[in-house]
């Protein structure tokens, strides 16, 4: 789903899955169609993706790892831990921190409604890996965008 103004990181990142889906595509002969049968990500979603129209969501990039034997960093860079901004320890701390508060929160009987039903462990895995991912991607962004000129290295 477009939401407008995109950020040129983000749209780096947009063309990087996609060239990165397609590569791999290509390397296990693979069709879009097989792809999302085997993920179960609907084909539109992913010409999305590869046409560089979203930004594939981190549990999408989750299930198209698995499928096609790689890990997160070989589609999404964001994943690399050796990004070209570190998280600080203090800022790392303070994602465990978070998100052990919203997985506790999704726990509660007020969280989100699976039918009365308890999340599967591989939901749970899949949604904390989004909610991580998605927590050091906006510090990584926060950091870029409000960090002083004068602090930044050249």
């Amino acid at each position: 789903m477009d939401r407008g103004k995109h950020t040129e990181y983000e749209m780096k990142l947009r063309k990087a899955i996609a060239h990165n889906i397609s590569k791999l595509l290509k390397e296990k002969s693979l069709s879009q169609k097989h792809l999302s049968e085997l993920t179960s990500i609907p084909t539109s979603t992913l010409s999305d993706y590869l046409n560089s129209k979203s930004l594939a969501l981190p549990g999408n990039i989750q299930k198209i790892a698995i499928a096609l034997n790689v890990s997160k960093k070989d589609i999404d860079p964001s994943f690399d831990d050796s990004a070209e901004i570190p998280i600080s320890r203090n800022g790392e701390h303070d994602i465990a921190r978070d998100l052990e508060r919203m997985m506790a929160n999704l726990e509660s009987e007020n969280a989100l409604a699976f039918d009365g039903e308890p999340m599967t462990d591989e939901d749970r895995e899949l949604l904390k890996d989004a909610l991580e991912h998605s927590l050091k991607t906006a510090r990584i962004v926060a950091k870029k965008k409000y960090t002083p000129n004068k602090y930044k290295k050249d």
